[in-house]
C-alpha cells in the first residue's frame, strides 16, 4: 500500500473548475425546477465551460 495518499497532480486551476463545473449543474437544476429559461442557460454555459476546460487540459 503506498504511504503517499496525500499525493495529487491536481493544481488550484483545476479544483475551480471542478467548482464551476458544479455551481453550472446547480444552477442549472435550480433553472429547470423555477423553470427559469435565463437561469438555466446560464448554468448550462458555465457547466460547459468548466467541462471544456477538463477536455483541454487532457
Amino acid at each position: 500500500m503506498s504511504k503517499l495518499v496525500d499525493s495529487t497532480d491536481r493544481g488550484l486551476v483545476d479544483y475551480l473548475h471542478f467548482g464551476a463545473v458544479f455551481v453550472g449543474f446547480i444552477l442549472t437544476l435550480a433553472g429547470i425546477i423555477a423553470t427559469t429559461p435565463g437561469l438555466a442557460a446560464l448554468g448550462l454555459l458555465i457547466l460547459a465551460l468548466g467541462l471544456a476546460w477538463f477536455l483541454v487540459r487532457n
